[in-house]
C-alpha cells in the first residue's frame, strides 16, 4: 500500500460519512458514490498537506532553522514555501513594542 493510499484510509476511518460509509460502495446508487466521493475528496488530507502541517506547527514552535533541519531542507528558503509564517506572533510582538 502507498503512502498516500494509507492516508486516504486513515481518513476514511477517521472522517467516516454520516451515513454511507456503513454500505458497501459497489452497491451505492450513482448519486450516492458522487456525495461519497465528494465528501471523501473534502475529508482526506495528502501527504504534502501534512508535510505542510508538520512544517508549520514545527516553525510555530521551535522557529525556522530547528524546522528547516527536521525536513532536511539544505536551505531555509525551501522551507519558507512548506512553513507559513506565524502571523499571530507578530501580532503580539506589535503589541508589546507598541
Amino acid at each position: 500500500m502507498s503512502y498516500a493510499r494509507a492516508i486516504a484510509y486513515a481518513c476514511d476511518k477517521a472522517f467516516p460519512h454520516p451515513t454511507l460509509d456503513a454500505n458497501k460502495y459497489s452497491r451505492l446508487s450513482g448519486s450516492d458514490r458522487h456525495e461519497l466521493d465528494k465528501w471523501r475528496r473534502e475529508h482526506r488530507w495528502s501527504p504534502n498537506r501534512l508535510r505542510h502541517n508538520a512544517a508549520t506547527n514545527l516553525r510555530r514552535h521551535f522557529g525556522l532553522e530547528a524546522a528547516r533541519v527536521v525536513l532536511g531542507h539544505s536551505s531555509a528558503s525551501t522551507t519558507e514555501i512548506y512553513a507559513e509564517r506565524d502571523l499571530s506572533a507578530a501580532a503580539e510582538i506589535m503589541r508589546a513594542v507598541g
